[in-house]
Parts: C-alpha cells; sequence; structure tokens
C-alpha cells in the first residue's frame, strides 16, 4: 500500500479474482473488488470499474466507499490490521511523507494518495492526539488548479489528529 503502482493495483485485482474464483482479466478483478465490498456490507453507490488500477476513463468511487473501506480496516480485526497500518504514513514512509503541512502531525495519519488528471484524492486512518483512530476520505474532481487542491488536501489532514 505504500507503493503508488497502478500496475501492481492491477496485479492484485487478478489475484483476488483467481481467489474468488472469478474469470482472470480485468472483469473478473472488478466482479472480485466487488464482491469483497458487498460481502463487507461497504457501499459501492457510485462506484464504476472498469478495472483494478483506476487509470480507464470513466471510473469512479465515492468518498462515502472509500471511507466505509478505511472504516472496515480499522474496526473488523485481523484480517484487515495490515491494510490498515500497511498505508503511507505522513510526514515518514511511502507516498505521503511529504503530504503533511506541520510536523505535530507526522506519523499519525497512515494514507492512500490518488492523483490522477484531473482528482486529486486520499483516504487513510488517523490517530488522535485525544486518542481513537477514525477513517477519513477526502476527493477533489476537476481542479482549477492541481497544486492548490493537493495543498488544500494536506492543509485538511494536518489538521485531523485534533478532532
Amino acid at each position: 500500500l505504500r507503493n503508488s503502482d497502478n500496475t501492481e493495483a492491477e496485479l492484485l485485482g487478478r489475484l483476488s479474482a483467481i481467489k474468488l474464483g472469478t474469470q482472470n482479466s480485468s472483469k473478473g478483478a472488478v466482479q472480485a473488488v466487488e464482491q469483497t465490498l458487498s460481502a463487507a456490507k461497504i457501499s459501492t453507490a457510485g462506484l464504476q470499474m472498469a478495472d483494478c488500477s483506476g487509470l480507464t476513463p470513466g471510473s469512479t468511487v465515492s468518498v462515502k466507499t472509500l471511507d466505509e473501506v478505511q472504516y472496515h480496516f480499522i474496526t473488523a480485526g485481523n484480517n484487515t490490521t495490515a491494510a490498515a497500518e500497511g498505508m503511507s504514513i505522513v510526514g515518514l514512509v511511502g507516498t505521503a511523507a511529504k503530504r503533511g503541512t506541520s510536523a505535530s502531525a507526522n506519523g499519525l495519519l497512515r494514507v492512500k494518495t490518488g492523483t490522477l488528471s484531473g482528482v486529486t484524492s486520499m483516504a487513510g486512518n488517523v490517530s488522535r492526539e485525544s486518542g481513537g483512530v477514525l477513517p477519513f476520505a477526502v476527493i477533489i474532481n476537476n481542479p482549477e488548479n492541481e497544486w492548490a487542491a493537493t495543498q488544500a488536501i494536506n492543509a485538511f489532514i494536518t489538521k485531523l489528529p485534533t478532532l
């Protein structure tokens, strides 16, 4: 999860397809993802996938789905702990190493970044300064200024540990 590799995401989708008995193809990988989300009772409203890389035009996912996935990671137990803990860590490692705007948030956010032409996003979990862990997700579609959108997300996540 610390790598931002779309080819790897597609490969993991296809491995999931094989494990769940769907076709070893982009279509089968999408079916495996949808089957897994449904089994976990995670909303798929607004989810449009042609593959697992997210690169196919028209692919969409909602903030609700991303947030529910993160909530599942932090509450479901043994099988999801690695996913909750294995993401990039703001201020420390991975694609989020330089994403916070203050050192006070370093190490408190585990995230998956998402940046494609016309969209920037982030989803993950935050260890709150007052205790507890919360999931979060944010998506900015078609920003007029992608750099400014990324900076806005960085400022937003930096405040989350104080909730």
